[in-house]
């Protein structure tokens, strides 16, 4: 027996068979969408922790939503507030208790995991992020349609103001030359 409101995620190839699928799955359901518009939502960024039990996924509504996947349980639900569709999540520390969330508007924000707060925030382009992954030697990469950006990743962190500092240099940028 199968539940109209029980939680499913499907992977689809790219962007737009995501967008394809949310739209036939919102077309099959739209007595459901009518009353409630966030009924079918499109994930545009999955992540999960080597370390912890996480997994954590971004959604066009600009939420962030922090799972446990054994239990199925949601830990937490985050909004940015940033009034644009984040395109992609990262978890990142010994621990992942950093996470990068990506925007359509070329936005890279940074996040504790500890807190659910924001600790900082890069303007990479005025396009939207496509991939972003951290290399074993510290570099963070982020590539937009036709950009590649390399970051050196700087942490430190101060115990006394039980603050974690976060810079991000860049090191190198690279523009693709696409047909």
């Amino acid at each position: 027996k199968n539940d109209r409101f029980d939680k499913t995620i499907v992977f689809c190839v790219d962007i737009e068979h995501a967008e394809r699928m949310r739209s036939a799955i919102a077309k099959e359901n739209s007595d459901l969408v009518s009353k409630n518009d966030k009924y079918v939502m499109q994930i545009t960024g999955v992540d999960r922790s080597e370390y912890v039990d996480l997994f954590i996924t971004c959604s066009e509504d600009s939420t962030v939503k922090i799972w446990r996947p054994l239990s199925n349980k949601l830990r937490h639900l985050m909004t940015i507030h940033c009034g644009k569709p984040l395109t992609g999540v990262k978890m990142h520390g010994k621990d992942d208790s950093l996470v990068l969330i990506t925007t359509i508007d070329g936005f890279i924000k940074m996040f504790s995991l500890d807190t659910f707060t924001e600790l900082n925030r890069i303007y990479v382009c005025n396009q939207p992020i496509l991939k972003i992954l951290f290399t074993p030697d510290k570099f963070l990469i982020v590539a937009t349609q036709r950009r590649c950006f390399f970051y050196s990743l700087n942490f430190s962190q101060s115990y006394l103001n039980q603050y974690l500092l976060i810079s991000l240099c860049l090191y190198h940028h690279y523009q693709l030359l696409l047909n």
